[in-house]
């Protein structure tokens, strides 16, 4: 067996091993995840939401109330976004810290 794919076993099983440290957390880590896409899709609203208008107005379709309902997903989208990135930093936070209170409990009780 060549030496990286020995390596390449050493890291799979070392994954493996944190990965099983996530048991019992893996739904909170999952909202994280969702809330950490949610926002990094929510960044690519306020660009396309600007040609739009840009479109818009330089085109004359759709008028007023088509520039209305792009003002107001312009308002929404950052926030949306901001509530996305803050529930991600918490429930992250939080499992993590829960993570380490169980690795300090297996330490003191292995001592």
């Amino acid at each position: 067996m060549p030496p990286i794919a020995g390596r390449t076993a050493e890291i799979a099983r070392l994954f493996l091993r944190v990965l099983g440290l996530t048991r019992g957390h893996r739904p909170a880590l999952a909202f994280a995840i969702i809330c950490g896409l949610l926002y990094t899709l929510l960044t690519l609203v306020p660009p396309l939401v600007v040609r739009e208008i840009v479109r818009t107005l330089i085109g004359g379709e759709g008028g007023a109330e088509m520039l209305l309902w792009l003002a107001a997903v312009l308002f929404v989208a950052p926030v949306l976004r901001g509530v996305s990135r803050y529930g991600k930093a918490v429930v992250s936070h939080i499992v993590a810290y829960r993570i380490l209170h169980e690795l300090t409990g297996r330490v003191f009780a292995h001592v």
